[in-house]
């Protein structure tokens, strides 16, 4: 079944230009923050007075599956067919028992349900795009991988760890706004000991986590995003090699030196983009002429696209400063590393850095179809 094999579209994600729309959009006013904060004091209800949300059970149905279905294809064999994509959105499912026996989806939004457990979706081995955020999903896996699988957006659940993400064909992977707090694993290995050779986007924007341990061997990956979490400083991500965005706004970032201490160890440094704003760190006297004389070939720190007059002058600068001086504070922010964090201010409303039209073309034609008739 050779077709079954295509690869998603790869497509550029963003350029410089979007992404700086993407910061501005994502940053935080102060004011309006107070005034939220204030806003939120006058009406705070007490815990006795909240009523647990109460969700009725809702399994899916063949009848409501049966409307769902769409992109007829051909299998592999004879003159047999098979619809390959489902899409079933903001329904207040709670169960898709029936789905295990869909075995040859492709293409599944099951986002704005009610849903807890993928479980019968890893029935559907063909499976390449999986986009199930805003719903109740605990556990993001199970033992068995879908070997095509290259899109899974499961932003806005309930996952604690990535345990069971072991997919070697996934390239884009969306965890944002969940309750994520290490990338070690819980009841499996770390997320850089499964074989995800592939992964180029990693999103990880909005959780609870406290250390980038975990994720040392993606060798692939490019983007990271893991802004509005409680990172206290950055480890070794050397291995990286191919890392070109990192994302860290908002967070308790006070220091870089794990991470600066593995940059001799990269070959190339690809590097272009640093976000870092938001952190103890960027409030540090001449932040910016040490961060760029660390890491010389940044083309944008923060909001503000960089020079190569700043570049050399920033170099310059930092070849004059005193070891001490630049690790100054550092051993007074390991003391408090153990510390409880407090909860993290996340804009529920930021959008998903990955756009889904973008994602495949039979999708984009199948909708294309959808819209004439």
């Amino acid at each position: 079944m050779s077709s079954i094999e295509e690869t998603v579209s790869e497509g550029s994600y963003k350029n410089e230009e979007e992404e700086e729309e993407e910061e501005e959009e994502g940053k935080v006013d102060d004011e309006s923050k107070n005034s939220k904060s204030e806003s939120e004091d006058e009406n705070r209800i007490s815990n006795d007075e909240i009523t647990p949300m109460v969700i009725p059970d809702k399994p899916l149905t063949h009848e409501l599956a049966a409307c769902c279905l769409s992109l007829l294809h051909r299998l592999g064999y004879g003159f047999s067919h098979a619809f390959t994509k489902f899409t079933c959105t903001n329904k207040k499912i709670t169960d898709i028992s029936i789905l295990e026996n869909f075995r040859f989806l492709r293409f599944v939004n099951l986002s704005y349900n009610y849903i807890s457990d993928l479980t019968p979706l890893f029935a559907a081995e063909y499976l390449m795009y999986l986009k199930v955020d805003h719903n109740y999903v605990t556990l993001p896996g199970t033992h068995k991988n879908l070997q095509y699988l290259q899109f899974m957006d499961l932003s806005y659940n309930k996952l604690k760890s990535t345990d069971y993400i072991n997919h070697g064909r996934l390239k884009h992977l969306i965890l944002n706004n969940n309750e994520i707090e290490t990338l070690r694993g819980i009841d499996a290995p770390p997320l850089n000991q499964f074989k995800l050779r592939s992964l180029e986007t990693l999103e990880l924007h909005g959780n609870k986590i406290t250390s980038t341990d975990g994720l040392e061997n993606l060798y692939a990956l490019k983007t990271l995003y893991c802004s509005g979490n409680r990172l206290r400083s950055v480890g070794d991500l050397s291995k990286m090699q191919g890392l070109v965005t990192l994302y860290l706004m908002d967070n308790r970032i006070e220091h870089l030196d794990g991470f600066i201490n593995g940059l001799p160890k990269l070959k190339y440094l690809n590097l272009g983009t640093l976000i870092l704003s938001g952190n103890p760190v960027a409030d540090r006297e001449n932040y910016r002429q040490i961060t760029l004389g660390m890491i010389n070939k940044l083309r944008r720190l923060d909001r503000e696209k960089t020079t190569p007059e700043e570049l050399s002058n920033s170099h310059n600068f930092f070849q004059t400063l005193d070891e001490r001086y630049i690790d100054k504070g550092v051993e007074e922010d390991n003391q408090d590393d153990n510390e409880i964090a407090e909860d993290v201010d996340v804009d529920d409303d930021k959008e998903s850095a990955v756009d889904d039209k973008k994602i495949d073309s039979d999708i984009e034609e199948n909708e294309e179809e959808e819209a004439e008739t």
